[in-house]
């Protein structure tokens, strides 16, 4: 039997996460599933790899890694590969998720690592609902969208990218409203 877990961090400082070249903040391995993750009102600076790895589930059979992810109020600095990255592949509509609210953050030199692979901030593979708002990014990689299966709602509006590239999409199925460069 599998149990569903969750994550919560509220009001947490994390710093210099940079043994090995690449060092994780939290990576959800194959199998594993999150009801909820949420980081709030948290900083995270000087970090090797990503803050979330949820993109192990490969095998695109509509399987992910978390159900709802919610990232408020924080600040990431210095973060060599994503904020957070997250995979869902394969065409089963069966499922809903993920649903992903991101709002009132701001990253500072993000996604900008060397050996990073993705060369995104933020990357959303399958994300049947996202909503980025109220943030910030500044001289960092863009944001990364890869719009599949179904008919995903991905609204992202109030966002300023200083020296960031345009947001990088697979088509043009998304909403944006008040974004400036």
């Amino acid at each position: 039997m599998n149990i569903n877990y969750a994550l919560s961090v509220e009001n947490v400082k994390v710093t210099d996460l940079d043994i090995n070249g690449y060092f994780y903040f939290f990576k959800a391995h194959p199998g594993t599933f999150a009801d909820y993750i949420d980081i709030k009102n948290s900083h995270m600076e000087n970090i090797t790899g990503a803050v979330l790895s949820l993109n192990k589930e490969t095998d695109d059979l509509g399987v992910y890694s978390v159900e709802n992810l919610t990232l408020s109020g924080n600040t990431f600095k210095d973060i060599k590969e994503e904020v957070v990255t997250i995979y869902r592949g394969g065409f089963d509509e069966s499922t809903f998720g993920p649903a992903v609210i991101i709002t009132d953050n701001t990253l500072h030199n993000v996604g900008k690592g060397s050996t990073h692979r993705t060369g995104a901030s933020m990357y959303f593979h399958g994300v049947q609902n996202l909503h980025v708002s109220d943030s910030k990014w500044v001289d960092s990689a863009p944001m990364s969208l890869y719009l599949t299966n179904g008919e995903p709602i991905t609204l992202i509006e109030n966002v300023t990218m200083n020296n960031t590239p345009k947001i990088q999409s697979n088509n043009n199925s998304f909403e944006v409203k008040n974004v400036t460069y």
